[in-house]
């Protein structure tokens, strides 16, 4: 994968300017900044990521309204991710129900928006087990389980991410009256994702030393998904440290385990609102948010806690200075 960065160019400032090597009143010859950063991590679209991601799922028909349908998944050794893992070491399985064709189901998945049309949602823990049944879910296939076109099923491998659910691999269900099948084995091949990431054009600016820094993403229009941003959806902020990194926007790979490869990670609750005191940010051991230093790396991010889609609503590279 490859990555490219785009550096801003520096607008020339206009109006006279004192020769180099000119001292000042005081007879020294200026040797560092004359300004200071601000403390404050102002957030816009020139400065957010884009996450950029396609699935596809296979199909399978079943017979419409049975007494049961059984669902083995044994032979999956690898997820849609490309993670290679053990059939029975998935969390969960889920049944959706879904108001709208699969073609706009994968759409919608990719651009983590598919909670609006879901309808009805059963799920079952499936940790350690390779097979289940539709009834282990709650599910009543007899009634519910009927040939409409109108109405999409997907039947998913999950896990569980704290409050979030985290679609591994699925394969849809097709009801059909003339289908005597009540078998399904989910294949190894059932579900493919391709994503992508490309960093803003622009960094968040700031000087190490100051005593408390925040950020502010109120002003953002899209989400990193493409889609305009709802500030509801980002419930966490997070500023993480990358020691021994040239460049932070060289983690595009990692995005989606940034806390796992992070020297430092701290997260703060926002209350629904746009802005977050980053001195409230702790990380798992309960130590706060020490500031920025110029000798590392660091990106800040909001996450939504509860949504299907993994990547960050929003992430910025911070470029910090010494004043």
């Amino acid at each position: 994968m490859h990555f490219v960065r785009f550096l801003p160019l520096l607008a020339a400032c206009t109006g006279p300017t004192a020769p180099a090597d000119k001292a000042t009143d005081s007879g020294t010859t200026p040797t560092g900044p004359t300004f200071t950063l601000p403390p404050d991590l102002v957030l816009e679209d020139d400065a957010n990521y884009a996450f950029d991601q396609s699935w596809e799922l296979a199909a399978s028909e079943i017979k419409a309204n049975p007494a049961e349908v059984f669902l083995a998944w044994d032979a999956k050794a690898t997820d849609a991710w490309g993670l290679e893992r053990a059939p029975d070491s998935y969390g969960g399985l889920a049944l959706f129900e879904l108001s709208v064709p699969r073609a706009e189901v994968l759409t919608r998945l990719a651009d983590d928006d598919l909670d609006p049309v879901v309808v009805n949602t059963w799920q079952v823990d499936v940790a350690g087990a390779t097979e289940a049944t539709l009834s282990d879910l709650g599910f009543d296939a007899t009634t519910l389980l009927s040939e409409d076109d109108a109405v999409t099923w997907l039947v998913a491998l999950t896990d569980d991410v704290g409050a979030r659910t985290d679609l591994r691999d699925g394969v849809f269900l097709v009801p059909r009256a003339a289908q005597p099948g009540i078998i399904l084995t989910i294949p190894a091949t059932a579900g493919e994702t391709e994503w992508s990431v490309r960093f803003g054009n622009d960094e968040l600016r700031t000087d190490s030393g100051h005593e408390r820094y925040t950020v502010d993403f109120s002003g953002l229009t899209v989400d990193a998904y493409g889609k305009p941003f709802d500030l509801a959806r980002t419930d966490r902020v997070f500023v993480a440290r990358f020691d021994g990194v040239d460049e932070a926007d060289d983690l595009g790979a990692d995005v989606l385990d940034l806390r796992g490869v992070a020297s430092g990670f701290w997260t703060v609750g926002t209350g629904g609102f746009g802005t977050a005191d980053l001195g409230l940010a702790t990380d798992e051991a309960g130590a706060a948010f020490p500031g920025f230093t110029s000798d590392t790396q660091w990106l800040v991010g909001g996450e939504c806690t509860t949504c299907l889609g993994p990547a960050p609503q929003f992430l910025a590279v911070v470029d910090v200075r010494d004043p």
